[in-house]
């Protein structure tokens, strides 16, 4: 089935519901986690099995930002300006969390807490605001934005949560970590829908333009980047290689089917 029954409209919709919502509802979560950030990090991240950390590593993988792009790379076969929107949202939010990462330069959880359950990396310092939440939460927006369907919107925001509900899970970040990530990817999108987005209803097609070399070559791009995603990036960098490998195997079954129309 064609993500373009999933994705529709010319224009992003809800922009400034959603983005106000969630900036209230994330923004009091982070006030409401300064007294207790340590204490919410022990409870979450002291509940673990074999099956929850495998599940936890799995939801932490999808919040990396090389796959989180090759996945919006795909949606340049069926609706280019989704693609361009979505990427855009995700580097401003990479650029502005390694910002904040510099300006606060606050060690992880292994290196503040005597006890700390880590799956997978142990990382130690750069800490605040979370970069998995972040572009998470950059990409379910975009998403949600194009979507008709209010349970697949549901499920997006969901699936954002759960990445960065996971970065507690798996030890590499506190709950103000990720609320804060998540608020910035918020932000950062809101900025993108009001200054990028002009520019792209203008510039950028609305449908794939199989006739132009420009668009063609951003598809090969594509379909490289999703096999590097595949072959490299799932056994090399991911924290979780099966599950870098389904998401990369469904990125690349989804965008080759159209290669015939290159």
């Amino acid at each position: 089935m064609s993500p373009r029954v999933f994705f529709q409209g010319e224009a992003p919709n809800l922009i400034t519901f959603v983005t106000v919502c969630c900036s209230v509802v994330i923004g009091g979560f982070c006030f409401a986690t300064l007294w207790l950030n340590q204490d919410i990090f022990r409870s979450l991240n002291g509940w673990h099995s074999p099956f929850s950390d495998a599940f936890w590593l799995a939801c932490t993988t999808m919040g990396d930002g090389y796959l989180l792009g090759v996945l919006l790379g795909c949606f340049v076969v069926y609706h280019p300006r989704i693609a361009l929107l979505g990427l855009a949202a995700l580097l401003l939010s990479a650029v502005m969390i390694q910002a904040l990462k510099a300006l606060f330069p606050i060690a992880r959880p292994v290196e503040l807490l005597q006890t700390v359950h880590v799956v997978g990396p142990v990382l130690r310092y750069g800490t605040f605001p979370s970069g998995h939440a972040a572009a998470g939460m950059s990409v379910a927006l975009t998403l949600y934005s194009f979507s008709p369907s209010r349970s697949l919107r549901w499920f997006l925001l969901m699936a954002a949560v759960l990445v960065g509900v996971s970065r507690i899970f798996v030890g590499a970040h506190f709950p103000l970590d990720v609320a804060a990530g998540m608020l910035t990817a918020t932000l950062s999108f809101a900025l993108c829908t009001g200054l990028v987005w002009p520019f792209i209803e203008q510039h950028v097609w609305q449908r794939p333009a199989w006739d132009s070399a420009f668009f063609r070559a951003l598809y090969y791009m594509e379909l490289l980047a999703g096999s590097g995603a595949l072959l490299l990036y799932s056994t090399l960098f991911a924290e979780s290689g099966i599950a870098g490998a389904v998401v990369s195997s469904l990125i690349i079954i989804v965008t080759l089917p159209r290669f015939r129309k290159a």
